[in-house]
């Protein structure tokens, strides 16, 4: 069974790729290739950086290992953080549409995966139904986001940016009461 928590994350996680796929749809006319390769990559990416950051922090465990509630507690604030400050930049909008901005917005949006699978490999073992459920959110997300870029371009992006970052921000707090408790 999957605690809610991972939800939590995946969607935290998925907003990036919303909101990048949003700008996208309301820059350009996409084909329905480019429709589904997005989402696709978005999704790739967001769970194999989930998989490599647990790899890595696995392989790193027994060095940190009694730090490791601070490690996961200041790698879940730094991300949310981050996502907060990037909420209030004003421009987000992608000119061009190559095959190589497509794998850079990719890498863009999955690095937050990346450290959230070190987090994983601090917190719980089990990875593979982690990694498969955010790369479902960021696919469905950046599905959607493509879907309503148009219509949504008057939205405040900011708050839903910011909304991810607070929910990142207080399962790191959870983990860390969780460890000094």
């Amino acid at each position: 069974m999957v605690d809610i928590t991972i939800y939590l994350i995946a969607l935290s996680l998925a907003i990036d790729c919303f909101i990048v796929s949003i700008c996208i749809s309301s820059v350009s006319n996409l084909g329905n290739k480019i429709n589904l390769k997005i989402p696709l990559h978005f999704a790739l990416f967001q769970g194999g950086m989930t998989l490599i950051g647990f790899y890595l922090g696995l392989s790193s465990l027994k060095i940190i290992q009694n730090v490791d509630h601070w490690i996961a507690f200041g790698l879940l604030f730094f991300v949310g953080i981050k996502m907060i400050v990037e909420s209030f930049k004003k421009d987000k909008k992608i000119n061009t549409l190559t095959y190589p901005t497509i794998i850079l917005l990719s890498i863009a949006t999955s690095i937050d995966a990346l450290a959230i699978g070190v987090t994983f490999s601090i917190i719980n073992g089990a990875i593979m139904m982690k990694a498969l459920i955010i790369g479902l959110f960021s696919l469905i997300l950046s599905l959607i986001g493509l879907s309503f870029g148009k219509r949504l371009k008057e939205f405040k992006l900011s708050y839903l940016e910011i909304t991810g970052g607070l929910v990142l921000i207080g399962i790191g707090i959870k983990v860390l009461l969780q460890h000094i408790a």
